[in-house]
């Protein structure tokens, strides 16, 4: 039987204490979930109830689960820019994943289940992406076509304005949310 890879919410804390009860604000339109989760850690993480994180979609090479982004609009997506980049091994040349490869998934927390799926028009790096040291891992993808966002299973996620005041203090806990198994190893 194959194992089961459900999208996990996972919570990554400095000093990690035994649960946190996470909740989103509801006086913003934005990543906001009008239920709760209990998490615990990554490993031996847990499956989220539907529609906890609606802004979260999944983001598939060639039809496989490669990385997760967040969705930031009806057509752009914020990820990781080493989803999309390898070394030729000739220098420090970058190539990038040809967008006719990526589709991205949207509206469900089980990476078998369908809901919109949307090809990818462009794929942008940070132009000073360092992949030997990961500085500036960051890449944004425009959807070929928009993203149907009255359906209630997707959001979008807030992004900070430029007060420093509105980032989280140090050795705060934060959530970290994608699709993996619940198991070490597993």
């Amino acid at each position: 039987m194959l194992p089961h890879v459900f999208l996990i919410a996972l919570l990554t804390i400095l000093q990690l204490k035994n649960q946190i009860i996470y909740s989103c604000d509801p006086n913003t339109s934005c990543g906001y979930s009008d239920k709760s989760q209990l998490h615990l850690k990554i490993v031996g993480g847990q499956t989220v109830r539907t529609r906890i994180w609606n802004w979260v979609g999944s983001i598939h090479v060639r039809n496989k689960l490669h990385c997760a982004g967040s969705i930031l609009s009806n057509s752009w997506i914020l990820t990781a820019a080493h989803c999309f980049s390898y070394s030729n091994n000739l220098g420090n040349n970058i190539l990038q994943i040809d967008p006719s490869y990526v589709t991205i998934h949207a509206g469900s927390n089980n990476r078998f289940e369908e809901k919109q799926i949307r090809n990818v028009a462009k794929i942008i790096l940070h132009p000073h992406f360092d992949e030997f040291n990961f500085n500036n891992d960051i890449a944004l993808i425009q959807l070929s076509s928009p993203f149907d966002m009255t359906d209630i299973t997707l959001g979008h996620i807030c992004l900070p304005t430029l007060s420093l005041y509105e980032y989280p203090p140090i050795n705060s806990s934060v959530v970290a949310i994608g699709w993996g198994r619940l198991w070490q190893n597993g």
